[in-house]
C-alpha cells in the first residue's frame, strides 16, 4: 500500500520554495499520529526531518530530471521504515526486522510510480514543464 502522505510531503518540499513541505509534514504527521498510529508522535518525527533535508536541498536540485522524484522517494521510504522500525523496537513492539523491510520494500515499489506521476502534475502545474 503506497503512503500517500509521504508522496505529498517530498513532491511539495521538493517543488515548492516556501515551506509548504514542512507545513504539510507537520499537518499530515499529526493526524496520521492521531487517527492511525500507535505511538503518539512517531509520523511528525519522520515526516519533519524528511520534509526539511528536501527543502534545504530544492535549491540546488534539477527539477526536471526524472532521478529527482525517484532517488528522493526512494530515500524517503528507506529512511521512514528505519526510522519507524528503530523507535517501535526500543519502545517494546516485538517487530522483526527482515519482515517490516520486505514490507518497506514494497512501499518503495508502489511509491516510486505514483510519486514520479503526481510530481510531475504539479511541476507542470507551478513550472510549466515536465520531466526529461
Amino acid at each position: 500500500m503506497p503512503n500517500i502522505s509521504l508522496i505529498f510531503i517530498v513532491v511539495f518540499s521538493a517543488i515548492f520554495p516556501e515551506n509548504e513541505g514542512l507545513y504539510l509534514a507537520l499537518f499530515l504527521g499529526f493526524f496520521q499520529d492521531v487517527f492511525l498510529s500507535i505511538t503518539l508522535g512517531i509520523n511528525i518525527l519522520i515526516y519533519v526531518p524528511i520534509a526539511y533535508v528536501i527543502h534545504t536541498l530544492e535549491v540546488s536540485l534539477f527539477k526536471d530530471n526524472f532521478l529527482t522524484p525517484v532517488v528522493f522517494l526512494a530515500v524517503s521510504t528507506l529512511f521512514y521504515y528505519l526510522v519507524y522500525f528503530g523507535v517501535m523496537f526500543f519502545l517494546g513492539g516485538g517487530l522483526v526486522f527482515e519482515k517490516f523491510m520486505i514490507v518497506g520494500l514494497k512501499e518503495m515499489i508502489y511509491n516510486i510510480p505514483i510519486g514520479v506521476f503526481v510530481y510531475s502534475k504539479f511541476l507542470m502545474k507551478e513550472y510549466g514543464f515536465s520531466l526529461r
